[in-house]
């Protein structure tokens, strides 16, 4: 009984942070459009900070980033602004 106390208590979310504790706690995302809002929802929720590279400081993405979180003003269509990004912020 006391097993099934147990894993009645753990969560989705429990497991998937758990599953994702070997994961860097920072996640790039290029593009700030309607997935990468999703992708910021989901990756709060596993404990992961995010960095968001968009030329538009108005994207979709913007609007669910936490204050932990960073936004990166570039295109990610020019090879410079891609790399830079991802030597900053090791993702």
């Amino acid at each position: 009984m006391a097993t099934l106390a147990f894993l009645s208590s753990v969560t989705r979310t429990d497991v998937m942070a758990s599953m994702f504790s070997i994961v860097p706690k920072t996640i790039g995302i290029l593009g700030g459009g309607q997935l990468a809002t999703m992708m910021i929802e989901a990756a709060h929720r596993m404990g992961c900070k995010v960095a968001v590279l968009d030329p538009n400081p108005s994207c979709s993405a913007s609007h669910v980033l936490s204050q932990n979180d960073t936004f990166v003003l570039g295109s990610f269509n020019k090879a410079h602004d891609v790399l830079s990004f991802v030597n900053k912020w090791y993702v």
